[in-house]
């Protein structure tokens, strides 16, 4: 750990004591001192006091995003954030923020790195997953789509043939309550509300769904809550038995 006469020896010795990865640089965008713990993640050493920002962080992808963060913090003192992505394949996510004087006013930036690689993997598998997902349900021979607030905002080409129509740009946007029968309508509203409310599956049921030329078709419909591109929406599988009354 290293001196930096802006800040208390002792207030260093907590942040590495707590784990904590911190970097301060002066209003130069020089480094002037380091925790111990951030001393690993760029393999800094001592002699790295006083070199520029860049030199230091010059072997991590996201380097130049760091320093125009670190710019804007020592020109308008607000925090930013910037992503880091060391050699040996660790994500930082840099926070920095305006390091100030009692006297002086702002100093410089301190950067707290925090290792996010976790965070990334996971966030990386749950794309994937979806993506997997999404392909089997746009191939699928089952009519599929998804609702965001009653309104359509996916169909698979199934649900698209099914409904009539020559792509998905004719229903995104719908309320889905047009394409249910009146008769049904009251059934179809209380299994999205129990859906929500419950945060329960709606079992398979029979109802009866309209196409956009007016046709009325029987279907065996069941719902399901799912985050779709990052909000919550209710994915609806159905396929038309018609042919089977």
């Amino acid at each position: 750990m290293h001196e930096l006469p802006a800040i208390h020896t002792e207030a260093l010795r907590l942040m590495d004591a707590a784990g904590v990865s911190v970097v301060f640089v002066d209003a130069n965008m020089r480094v002037t001192s380091f925790t111990d713990h951030a001393a690993i993640i760029p393999n800094l050493i001592w002699l790295d006091a006083g070199r520029p920002l860049a030199h230091v962080f010059a072997n991590m992808q996201g380097c130049e995003d760091l320093i125009v963060a670190t710019q804007c913090v020592l020109d308008h003192p607000a925090s930013q954030t910037a992503h880091l992505l060391a050699p040996a394949g660790n994500w930082m996510e840099a926070t920095v923020r305006p390091c100030r004087s009692e006297n002086l006013g702002p100093t410089g930036a301190v950067i707290n790195l925090v290792n996010v690689s976790e965070i990334k993997r996971l966030t990386q598998a749950l794309l994937e997953a979806q993506s997997k997902n999404y392909a089997l349900v746009e191939w699928s021979l089952e009519a599929t789509h998804i609702l965001r607030d009653g309104h359509f905002v996916y169909l698979n080409p199934a649900a698209i043939e099914l409904y009539g129509a020559d792509s998905a740009q004719e229903l995104l946007g719908q309320p889905s309550k047009d394409r249910v029968h009146s008769d049904d309508l009251p059934l179809a509203l209380s299994r999205m509300s129990a859906l929500i409310g419950q945060q329960e599956n709606a079992p398979l049921t029979e109802m009866r769904f309209i196409k956009l030329d007016g046709a009325v078709m029987d279907v065996q419909a069941q719902a399901t809550l799912i985050d779709h591109e990052g909000a919550p929406a209710i994915q609806v599988a159905w396929r038309d038995v018609t042919e089977q009354k």
